[in-house]
Formats: C-alpha cells, structure tokens, sequence
C-alpha cells in the first residue's frame, strides 16, 4: 500500500533527523578532550601524545560532517562507541541497562491499560450518572499525584513496612524480575492509568451519542455488543495515540523512580553517566531511546491503518 510506504520513508528520515539532532546536542555540550583526559587536556605541552591519541581514537581532528558520518556507520553496525571514562563499550552498557528499563515500561503499561480499558467502559456506560462524575474527578486526582511522592509513600509501605516486595531488583527468573518491578511499575502506572480512562471514557462518550450507535440499539443489539463490537474501535484511536506518545515521557519518567526503587535501568545509567562526564554513554542511550519512539509512534500509524479500513484505500 502507497501510505505504507510513505510511513516508512517518513520514519528513516525522522531517524536521521533524530540521530543528527542528538549528535550536534552531544558536540556542543562540554569539550570531548576534557571529558576524555581530564585536566591533562588543559597542558597541550606535557601531554601532547596523550591528546594527539585522544583526537586519533575519537576522530576528533575530523570535521563535523565526517565524524557524523563515522558515527552513523558504527551505529548501523550496532557499534555505539567507547565509555569516556573506563573504555568500556556502550553497546554493552545498553545492552545491560536497556532491557531492564524496557520490562520496566512494559508491565507499567499493561498494568495501566488494564485498569483503564474497563474503568472507561464502566464510566461510559451511564454518562449522565454518578459513576461518569465520579470516574472524572478520581481520574483528576490520581493525574496531579507526583511520580516521586507516590514512589516514596509505596516503598515505605510496600518494601519498608510491609515487606510485601523486595527492596533490591533480582532478574535470575522472570517472576523475580516481576516481582522487583511491581512497586515502580505502579507508581506509574497510577497517573498513567487514569489518563487513558480520561481519553478512552471522553471517546466512549462521543462516539455513543452517533447516530449508527443509536440505530444498533433500536434493532435491539444488547448494551455489551454495542459498547465492544461498534463503540470500543473507535474511540481507540485517542487512546493507541496517546499510549504511544506517553511512552516517551515515561520513559522519562523512569529516571527518578529507578533511583528510588534501586532498578539498575537506563535511567539510573544516564544519571551516572551524566554526573561522570560520559557523553559517549549519555548519547547512545538518547539515540536508542529516540529511535525507539520514533518506531513505536510508525507501529502506531500502522495500528490506525489496522483499525480503519478507510486509510487502507488511500
């Protein structure tokens, strides 16, 4: 199809947009020859060899353009360059670090939408009754609810008090990795919840006051099939669209709650990195989560595609 192509076109030049925007920030931020040997970099005449080495390894001695191009390169052969600080790889720091951020999101958001999908529902169902104004205003209220405060008030109880859950990550199984990130997954899953219902209960409302809904009643369609068989697919849209655009923000999110909680995730990894003056950590952890949403906001115009026949046609 002629609009698949053009999605596809669309999301490898927004990646190199990404990726070229994220390379330039990285560039003006600092100076890589301080960031590399210290304050050996500030006596060119005692330690000329160390930075003459410096500027080889790095290509800092190339232009801009070409070291880009460089970059690029390796960044298509998965190579992300070397740490600043120990020599490590960061491909293998991502490697390590990603994954965890990424379970992290994952069960957030299926602990989120499975609290949404049927709060909405339940509210949509009547909304001229109580239970739509009183959704609207719990909905309101757990939104304003700081990530950080929440994360404090659950891990005194859940962790400290409680012992319910465990107060450092373990992944040597599945359900111990589950377990570990339970208590940071619902701190944030509770705003995040409560502003999918917001969105999918405003659709659910619009779209049950449409006349082809109104026609489904009056030939006697039960009130489960006309809410998930002709309301629910459509009111989804503002819903795939916002679980998509959300994601990077959680993301973001991710940073203080890692901290609290003890995850050794991206989050926690880009702090220290950024206290350590690691650019070259810092960068390919930006890119990669960059990349990241630029694909899952490209899978989200192909779920629209999916859901509306219409756009197949075009």
């Amino acid at each position: 199809m002629r609009i698949v192509a053009q999605r596809a076109v669309r999301l490898v030049l927004t990646m190199f947009t990404v990726t070229f925007l994220c390379f330039a920030a990285m560039n003006v931020i600092g100076e890589p020859l301080v960031n590399i040997l210290g304050a050996a970099a500030l006596d060119p005449v005692n330690h000329a060899d160390d930075i003459a080495a410096a500027k080889e390894k790095y290509h800092l001695d190339e232009p801009f353009l070409v070291r880009y191009g460089l970059w690029v390169g390796d960044l298509a052969q998965g190579d992300l360059g070397r740490s600043f600080v120990n020599d490590e790889s960061v491909s293998k720091i991502v490697g390590e670090k990603l994954p965890v951020t990424l379970w992290l999101v994952l069960i957030t958001q299926l602990l989120a939408i499975s609290v949404a999908v049927p709060w909405a529902l339940f509210a949509a169902s009547k909304p001229e009754g109580p239970r739509s104004s009183t959704s609207t205003v719990s909905s309101f209220a757990m939104v304003s609810l700081p990530e950080f405060a929440v994360g404090v008030v659950l891990f005194h109880l859940l962790v400290v008090r409680w012992q319910i859950l465990p107060s450092r990550y373990d992944d040597l199984t599945l359900g111990s990795r589950f377990h570990s990130l339970l208590a940071p997954s619902i701190t944030l899953a509770i705003p995040l919840a409560a502003t999918y219902q917001r969105v999918l209960h405003s659709e659910l409302v619009m779209v049950l006051r449409s006349p082809y809904i109104a026609f489904a009643r009056a030939t006697g369609v039960p009130p489960r099939n006309v809410m998930w068989k002709h309301a629910f697919r459509p009111a989804s849209f503002g819903l795939i669209t916002t679980i998509g655009v959300t994601t990077g923000a959680l993301i973001g999110g991710s940073l203080v709650i890692e901290q609290i909680f003890s995850i050794p995730g991206a989050g926690s990894e880009i702090v220290s990195a950024i206290v350590r003056d690691d650019m070259p950590t810092v960068l390919a952890f930006v890119v990669v989560l960059s990349i990241g949403f630029v694909v899952l906001n490209g899978i989200v115009d192909l779920a629209y595609i999916l859901l509306d026949p219409r756009l197949r046609r075009r």
